[in-house]
């Protein structure tokens, strides 16, 4: 059986426990802390030296990387095809094999974009200004945080204008929920640890220009089922609420 190491606050690492979840998976689950800095521990380094979240070990098989996990969880048991298209198709002809290739195609942009797009502008405007200061207590760097806050905006243009069709698609790659949906929208979802810094960006603040993804996101977490998504970030939820507390007795500081 699969095991997975992960940590609920990893945004990379609840899609891939929505994803064996939801589907019920013969996966074992197994926390690493990354706040305790269990991931440097070297237990964990024994089984995987990278030290990083989240990592699956299937036998002899040692993989890390999120998309690569989650394609290769959607292969192993043969889940719909959309969480992870096949480029060969169902039949052998031209026209079926074209479109599957297509399908594959749309679906490795949609995963390379929100790496160097969401998941580059999210992580750098989160960690310089709320999880490197307030959890690994580690000095933010605010040149990197206003980088990150511009690559992000630009994200979610082309998020709602490209990838969204400006709301006529209803996932990212098409008709039904993918593993770029998954990834992009725990993301999106980590923003709300934003409400640390009242001076800076907040979550509702980023997305209340789009429209669409806010829809998107709505039909991410319908299409997962209400009660696994919400379970799924119930950490993140936690955390958001402890930073509102803390920081309701601090001053704000800004961009």
């Amino acid at each position: 059986m699969p095991n997975l190491y992960m940590d609920m606050m990893s945004q990379p690492s609840r899609a891939c426990y929505i994803l064996c979840k939801k589907h019920g998976l013969p996966v074992d689950v197994h926390m690493i802390r990354l706040d305790k800095a269990e991931h440097r521990k070297p237990a964990y380094l024994q089984i995987n030296p990278l030290g990083k979240v989240p990592f699956l070990v299937d036998g002899e098989l040692h993989l890390p990387e999120s998309v690569a996990i989650m394609a290769y969880l959607a292969d192993k048991y043969n889940l719909p095809d959309a969480w992870h298209p096949s480029s060969s198709g169902s039949s052998s002809s031209s026209g079926e094999l074209a479109a599957a290739q297509q399908r594959r195609a749309v679906y490795e942009a949609a995963v390379q974009w929100l790496q160097l797009t969401v998941r580059f502008g999210c992580t750098r405007l989160l960690f310089h200004s709320v999880i490197g200061p307030r959890v690994f207590k580690v000095p933010g760097v605010p040149e990197v945080a206003a980088e990150g806050h511009k690559v992000l905006q630009q994200a979610l243009k082309d998020l709602e204008s490209y990838w969204l069709a400006g709301g006529s698609r209803p996932f990212m790659t098409g008709q039904l929920l993918s593993v770029p949906d998954l990834l992009c929208a725990c993301d999106l979802e980590q923003l709300r640890m934003m409400v640390a810094e009242p001076g800076q960006p907040q979550f509702q603040q980023l997305l209340a220009p789009h429209p669409a993804v806010r829809q998107w996101m709505q039909a991410v977490r319908t299409a997962v089922g209400p009660e696994l998504y919400d379970e799924a970030h119930s950490p993140l939820t936690a955390a958001v609420a402890r930073l509102a507390k803390a920081a309701s007795s601090q001053p704000a500081s800004h961009l």
